[in-house]
């Protein structure tokens, strides 16, 4: 759990960097961050929201770094439930040569 809560942290920390970057809102940051760096972000038991009056970005289910929390763990609703919830395809290929074997994972979400 603590895990999770670090890695939110860390990206509201980027989420505030590309608003302030690039000018766009909270809800325009997976669409310039995915054209721009190739990933998107997501909040696995909440939201990412920007409080332009405390000018920061936090997470409902973590706030940020200067106001954290973490809600009390309900196994029925678990980050790992929620986010194996959201997947169609999970697949994964292995092609063997004679130097090597390679992998390669592809995940498809609904």
């Amino acid at each position: 759990m603590q895990e999770v809560a670090d890695a939110v942290e860390d990206a509201t920390v980027v989420i505030y960097t590309l608003i302030h970057l690039y000018g766009v809102t909270v809800e325009g940051v997976d669409a310039i961050s995915d054209a721009k760096y190739g990933v998107t972000y997501f909040c696995p038991d909440g939201e990412y929201n920007y409080d332009a009056d405390r000018d920061q970005v936090y997470s409902t289910a973590y706030g940020n770094r200067e106001e954290a929390w973490q809600k009390v763990p309900n196994p029925q609703q678990s980050s790992f439930e929620k986010t194996f919830d959201r997947l169609q395809d999970v697949l994964f290929s292995v092609q063997m040569t004679e130097d090597s074997v390679q992998g390669q994972l592809e995940v498809r979400s609904k």
